[in-house]
């Protein structure tokens, strides 16, 4: 851990995450058009980046470079199709470390 939080406030914050996971097709879908769609991918970022910082678990650091490329792929074609590659990045993590875990040490 790169940071020393209280476990109250790291518990509200990974409560946060879940939330904001859980979340997601809503702000995508709903947030778009109101709120922006670079707005949703940098929060996401911003979000991923912090818990990468409170975390010494390389698949989440894995998941925040994977977002700051979609956000500027995002930002260099300004096309929101970028926002639907978030949870195909979240699955193709999951199945590296999955194929990662197969494997003898």
């Amino acid at each position: 851990m790169l940071f020393r939080l209280p476990r109250s406030a790291l518990r509200l914050f990974n409560l946060l995450v879940v939330l904001t996971l859980a979340a997601y097709p809503f702000l995508v879908y709903y947030g778009k058009e109101r709120i922006g769609a670079l707005w949703i991918t940098a929060g996401l970022l911003l979000l991923w980046g912090v818990k990468s910082l409170l975390s010494r678990q390389r698949w989440q650091q894995i998941v925040a470079v994977a977002l700051l490329v979609c956000v500027v792929l995002f930002q260099l074609t300004d096309k929101s199709g970028f926002l639907y590659f978030y949870p195909v990045v979240i699955n193709l993590v999951l199945l590296v470390v999955f194929a990662g875990s197969c494997l003898p040490p």
